[in-house]
């Protein structure tokens, strides 16, 4: 027995070693995709900074093209092949007339070319005086795409790399099962997508049903996004050899060892059969029960325990009470997590506007948990004419995300009254809760929120981003237009000093604004699909011409579609602001 006892813990250390080796072996895996993605990235960089001369004043001064920006969503070529042409913002695969990074990779005619914004005199200086003071000038400098991604084009090994631009153009993939028209669907994409940080990894099963394990890094001041997908096994292969043949050296040496036991222990097997017999008859309720073969050492041993039965299980019975107290505890908390929804759910308005807003507001919120992390609020200022819509996610669930809700909601209601007849200060409220999640929850609390104002003098409303995903701006009409709005910006409780991000957005009457939070988007059928924007813009545009109500019932019957049973593991926080007059 004690060898039987020594070769089963030498396998279960074993074993617990080769689990050790293997995460450590993925986080070696990690650290090199991602030093690799890096030194591509700046290897990337030089040569599109070689392309647009930034060290060459030659090259600089000699685009193979520039654009001025005209009317919303055009250009005309002022420069190059087909000077005096005006172009739209969709031949450039971009949405308005805006490039998203400091250099950009985009097609034109099928070339491709580096396009930055540049300063006035430096299109005075190439153009002459004659340009004059309007408009921004985009400068193009044409780029060998094989050149520039000669690396990706010729990788060779277990995995596939591929690259993309943020506007959605596939530039250069290793495999040709990634094409143009499929790998937005990728799993890796969509979680660069959904995603508000510009390099992760994820771990995943594809729809072959293989194991993955993935990268994504966007080239910093670019809109060139490096993926990197390899197969788990391939990348875990030595771990996996070496657990095998470990496995098969086991087996072979335990089950020698157990022959050897067996047979050595012969004169104990039926002493211990026959005790195996008494306790069944006294599992049974028969506490006469006797052994008829008497043992020896340890069986002796068994005999006496077996006389102390009874006494065990009066203990089970006084175990059984105590777990009947703490079932009777258990429902106390639970009432108590009941009565703390009950005060969270104060937190939130559910009446109407002020007809004299001009705006109709609607409401859902769906909380995974007793008590969730979700907040909503609004209010219109009679005096200000000003209506506010806010919208946030703590991260987690149950007492600890309720309390900064609870503190998002104070301060919400805080400014609301102190602004009251003057536009509400929407950034010292945002910077305000970062603070106070900063110095209650010591960076392990964190929070995204999005913020829209909208006054009746202004035609355009305001949103305001902190890490939330993005909102969404529905004209309806014969050709419905649904905005996707993003800016830029940081998650709340992680620093000091963050970003806001911030844009105006025409609201013309009969527009919609809808916000919610990432358990909408991340909501996923069995096999990881997620709901994802692209679904949510397209019931967002079936939904158009609805009233609020129906509004949102459409988009969560969508929602609710999609998940096909599967339970969300998320909260889900939704809301819908439309204008009426």
């Amino acid at each position: 027995m004690v060898i039987l006892g020594f070769m089963l813990a030498t396998a279960t250390l074993g074993f617990l070693a080769l689990s050790i080796l293997s995460e450590n072996k993925r986080r070696d895996f990690w650290a090199l995709i991602f030093m690799s993605a890096e030194i591509r990235s700046n290897q990337i960089s030089r040569l599109i900074l070689d392309a647009t001369g930034v060290n060459n004043a030659e090259t600089r001064s000699d685009p193979g093209m520039i654009l001025r920006s005209e009317a919303t969503n055009r250009f005309s070529i002022v420069y190059g092949p087909g000077t005096g042409d005006s172009i739209e913002s969709s031949s450039l695969n971009l949405e308005g007339n805006t490039l998203r990074s400091q250099y950009n990779l985009l097609t034109y005619k099928g070339r491709t070319f580096v396009a930055q914004l540049v300063d006035q005199r430096l299109a005075i200086d190439v153009l002459g005086k004659k340009t004059g003071s309007e408009g921004r000038f985009y400068f193009f400098w044409p780029v060998n795409l094989m050149r520039l991604f000669s690396a990706e084009a010729t990788a060779d090994g277990p995995g596939v790399i591929y690259a993309v631009t943020t506007e959605g153009q596939l530039l250069v993939s290793t495999s040709r099962d990634i094409t143009s028209a499929n790998f937005a669907r990728r799993r890796l994409v969509q979680r660069f997508i959904n995603n508000q940080f510009r390099q992760g990894q994820l771990e995943y099963t594809d729809p072959n049903g293989k194991q993955m394990l993935g990268v994504f890094f966007q080239i910093p001041a670019t809109n060139i996004v490096l993926f990197s997908e390899t197969l788990k096994r391939s990348a875990l292969a030595p771990v996996y050899q070496l657990r095998n043949q470990y496995a098969t050296i086991a087996v072979i040496t335990l089950l020698l060892t157990v022959a050897i036991v067996i047979f050595s222990l012969r004169p104990v097997v039926d002493p211990i059969s026959d005790l195996v017999r008494v306790a069944r008859r006294i599992s049974a309720g028969d506490f006469s029960a006797k052994p008829l073969v008497k043992g020896i050492g340890e069986t002796e041993v068994l005999n006496l325990a077996f006389e102390q039965m009874a006494i065990d299980l009066q203990r089970r019975d006084d175990a059984i009470n105590r777990l009947h107290e703490e079932q009777k505890g258990k429902i106390r908390l639970e009432a108590e997590l009941a009565v703390a929804k009950s005060i969270q759910d104060n937190f939130m308005p559910h009446g109407a506007l002020a007809t004299e807003s001009h705006v109709q507001i609607d409401t859902s919120y769906t909380p995974a948990a007793e008590a969730a992390g979700d907040w909503y609020s609004y209010h219109y200022d009679s005096l200000a004419g000003e209506s506010v819509v806010a919208i946030a996610d703590v991260s987690g669930h149950g007492a600890g995300s309720a309390m900064f809700t609870a503190i998002i909601a104070g301060m919400f209601e805080f400014h609301r009254n102190k602004s009251s007849g003057s536009p509400f200060p929407v950034e010292e409220f945002i910077r305000g809760c970062n603070h106070l999640i900063m110095s209650l929850g010591h960076k392990r609390w964190h929070a995204t929120m999005q913020v829209a104002t909208w006054s009746k003098k202004d035609g355009d409303v305001v949103i305001y981003n902190a890490g939330h995903p993005p909102a969404m701006m529905i004209t309806p009409g014969d050709d419905v237009d649904v905005t996707v709005v993003a800016p830029a910006s940081h998650v709340i409780g992680l620093a000091s000093e963050f970003e806001i991000g911030q844009q105006r957005v025409p609201f013309a009457k009969g527009n919609s604004l809808f916000l919610y939070t990432d358990g909408l988007s991340e909501g996923a059928r069995i096999d990881g699909t997620q709901f994802g924007q692209r679904r949510i813009a397209r019931a967002c545009r079936d939904a158009s011409s609805l009233q609020p109500k129906q509004f949102l019932e459409k988009i969560l019957s969508d929602w609710v579609r999609h998940l096909d049973g599967a339970p969300p593991d998320d909260d889900v926080c939704s809301i819908v602001m439309q204008r009426t007059a």
